[in-house]
């Protein structure tokens, strides 16, 4: 998991229309983009939970690796 801290005064947008984005990612559910699991709030940040990208990378080797596509490269490369 990783929390990414937001200052409100930092937002270019309002706050609402920052969380209706928030509330659209967080139903975005693919391979190449980080999941988005909330959103919390304090009265001057907003902290958003997320999967880190190590668990991305992780999860994207192994199904490579079930599929034998990592085999094949270690007999290319000899590894």
């Amino acid at each position: 998991m990783a929390v990414k801290c937001i200052a409100k005064s930092k937002l270019v947008a309002e706050p609402t229309e920052f969380l209706r984005d928030i509330e659209n990612l967080s139903t975005v559910d693919h391979a190449h983009v980080v999941h988005l699991f909330g959103v919390a709030s304090t009265n001057d940040s907003f902290m958003l939970v997320m999967l880190s990208m190590s668990v991305m990378v992780d999860r994207r080797l192994e199904n490579l690796d079930k599929s034998g596509y990592l085999k094949v490269v270690r007999e290319k490369l000899d590894v």
